[in-house]
């Protein structure tokens, strides 16, 4: 992170903010896995993918139920992986994230129905 040197002032102070942001958006989590969360997908998991070698961008995959309880995905994408994680947490509470069927889920559904 630019402005971390902690031996200036001004540079600390930067990095004080950026830590404090961050700390303070990672509530969000508190809040989209809490009982009171109103959002249309119940949330199942938040999984970070990094990336290898040369790759910088962290995917941030969340999957969940919509109401009807059909299995849902949806991505945000970003670098560092905390502005990935923070900025996909942002989205799922402003409600801009893209939810799609998330066909893996729902094909292993099938196919333990198939099984069964």
């Amino acid at each position: 992170m630019k402005g971390n040197d902690q031996s200036n002032p001004k540079g600390e102070r930067s990095f004080n903010d950026i830590a404090q942001r961050i700390g303070f958006d990672l509530l969000l989590l508190d809040r989209v896995s809490g009982e009171h969360w109103t959002g249309q997908v119940e949330i199942a998991s938040i999984k970070l993918r990094m990336g290898l070698g040369t790759a910088v961008e962290t995917l941030v995959v969340f999957t969940g139920v919509d109401e009807d309880g059909t299995p849902v995905v949806a991505f945000h994408g970003g670098a560092p992986a905390s502005e990935a994680l923070v900025g996909g947490l942002r989205r799922l509470v402003n409600g801009t994230l893209r939810w799609k069927v998330d066909g893996y889920r729902v094909g292993e559904g099938q196919a333990r129905q198939d099984q069964g």
